[in-house]
């Protein structure tokens, strides 16, 4: 961080200040410990001079005016400082031996040395309770930060932090108050945007089953009038455009339902053997004018926690799929299996397969895979697919291509 921005911030701010002021304190500290060691110094060493000097006087080795010259003479000459030296000498009195004779100069360094190593303790410690407190302020405004994170992230956008804190910290706090209030605005206009998606569904879906339903009375009734074969032929083949786009219609209003978010489930328990049986009698008479063979097969009867309703139409759209696809004299089977981890139903024909390029989008809406010559509404799949992930499963598509297709719903029982 540049040292300006860092100034910027009201700890970087606070904690320069207590710096300073403690360095100005030591400052002052050593100044006036250092006059007040040389005062103390100063006085014992009067102090002792006067004692030389009385004691000279009393042993009368010198007048009292002599040893006052002595003493307050301003110009020491080298001879007389040479002189003495030889004479402190013969005693044992020199440099090394002067704190055991004058050891006030050693106690007043000791005492000089205690003060100045307590006073920047002192400093020290004021600088580290003052360095606490910041950063305690600081990680106290981040975790409040990263709460209001955890709660957004857990979709709780409501939220948001009272922004006390200055510098970058706070200007992260405002950011982060304008993401999540960004966030909110646009949940709410999705909101918006569902909502006039189901009321457009519902007009769209009242608007077309009626003609749906007028043309398909028609054709039931032109088939009960005589005519020619070509033209019976015609209005059979009309009805059974008339019932594909009455799939392909409803199939559209469920899979825009779902993408709306506008599909509800009801999730009870249900016997996965009753639930394959009945998708398998939903299609028996196409599978029978087809001349395809359809069977269920049922290892166990497991448990599954799912809607009925939906996970039959599921199932259905995968069987209607799979007799599309199968030629007379073929077969499809399903069969349902539980394990100790999964339930799964697996719905197999003997139909040419899937090509291996189109595996990956086998399930997109409207897709055409290699050689599809089907009648299919070509969104059965994308919807079987939908529903099925919608109550916490998956549906993937297998098989060895040339042999047959292999589709397997999978539902983990933590997600029963």
């Amino acid at each position: 961080m540049p040292l300006n921005h860092a100034f910027q911030e009201r700890p970087c701010r606070r904690l320069t200040a207590v710096g300073l002021l403690l360095a100005l304190g030591l400052i002052v500290a050593f100044a006036l410990g250092t006059w007040l060691s040389a005062r103390q110094m100063e006085t014992k060493l009067v102090a002792r001079e006067c004692a030389v000097a009385g004691r000279l006087m009393n042993s009368h080795a010198a007048s009292a005016d002599a040893v006052a010259d002595a003493f307050t003479d301003k110009h020491i000459s080298a001879s007389d400082q040479s002189l003495g030296a030889r004479t402190f000498a013969v005693r044992g009195y020199d440099a090394p031996s002067a704190d055991l004779l004058a050891p006030f100069f050693h106690t007043t360094l000791w005492k000089s040395t205690l003060f100045y190593a307590g006073c920047a303790i002192l400093a020290l410690l004021l600088y580290g309770v003052s360095a606490l407190s910041s950063m305690t302020g600081i990680y106290a405004a981040i975790a409040r930060v990263s709460a209001q994170a955890v709660e957004i992230g857990r979709g709780n956008l409501r939220v948001r932090l009272d922004q006390s804190a200055e510098g970058a910290l706070g200007r992260m706090q405002t950011s982060l108050n304008e993401v999540a209030a960004g966030i909110q605005a646009t949940f709410d206009k999705m909101a918006k945007d569902r909502a006039f998606l189901k009321d457009l569904i519902s007009d769209i879906s009242h608007q077309l089953k009626t003609p749906l339903a007028a043309l398909k009375m028609y054709q039931e009734i032109l088939l009960q009038e005589p005519m020619e074969a070509n033209a019976q032929a015609f209005v059979v083949r009309s009805g059974e455009q008339i019932e594909r786009m009455e799939w392909l219609v409803l199939g559209l209003l469920k899979m825009a339902r779902i993408e709306a978010g506008q599909l509800l489930f009801h999730l009870h328990p249900h016997d996965l053997c009753a639930l394959t049986r009945q998708a398998a009698a939903d299609f028996a008479h196409m599978a029978a004018d087809k001349g395809v063979e359809l069977t269920v097969a049922n290892n166990g009867c497991p448990m599954l926690l799912c809607d009925a309703a939906w996970l039959r139409e599921a199932v259905g759209n995968v069987v209607k799929n799979c007799i599309e696809c199968t030629p007379a004299g073929g077969r499809v089977r399903l069969e349902a299996s539980a394990t100790p981890v999964m339930v799964t139903l697996t719905v197999r024909d003997t139909g040419p397969g899937i090509h291996p390029d189109d595996l990956p989008f086998v399930f997109r809406r409207f897709y055409r895979g290699h050689g599809h010559t089907g009648a299919g509404s070509g969104i059965g799949l994308s919807l079987a697919q939908a529903i099925t992930e919608q109550m916490g499963g998956t549906l993937n598509a297998g098989g060895i291509f040339g042999e047959g297709a292999v589709f397997t719903f999978t539902f983990l029982f933590k997600s029963m």
